[in-house]
């Protein structure tokens, strides 16, 4: 029973980083699209600001809050792009496989 455990939490695991890397690289290339159409003066960079509250630490200044803005200030530069949609489906399975992380983790003797 402890080894199906372990494989069990070792693929929620690799869903993990999986997911993560998914969302990271369709980010950057959904950032790369916008400043190709973008002028000189408002492209888009990988700067975070300090935050000032807890709301700013989890939820503004956090990768997921800068790509929620990033796709509503400039959503109509991609309207046919599936990077949304990528991003949006890794995010979520990112979500999932690390509460399933966590549960495996806690399950395991």
């Amino acid at each position: 029973m402890p080894l199906i455990g372990n494989v069990v939490y070792w693929l929620f695991g690799l869903c993990f980083a999986i997911g993560t890397a998914t969302s990271l690289l369709s980010l950057e290339a959904m950032r790369k699209q916008v400043n190709l159409v973008l002028p000189a003066s408002e492209r888009v960079f990988w700067r975070f600001p300090l935050p000032r509250s807890l709301e700013d630490f989890f939820w503004r200044n956090t990768i997921l809050g800068f790509s929620v803005g990033l796709l509503e200030r400039h959503g109509k530069h991609y309207p046919s792009s599936s990077l949304p949609k990528v991003l949006g489906l890794s995010v979520v399975g990112t979500v999932l496989s690390f509460v399933g992380l966590i549960v495996a983790g806690a399950l395991a003797p």
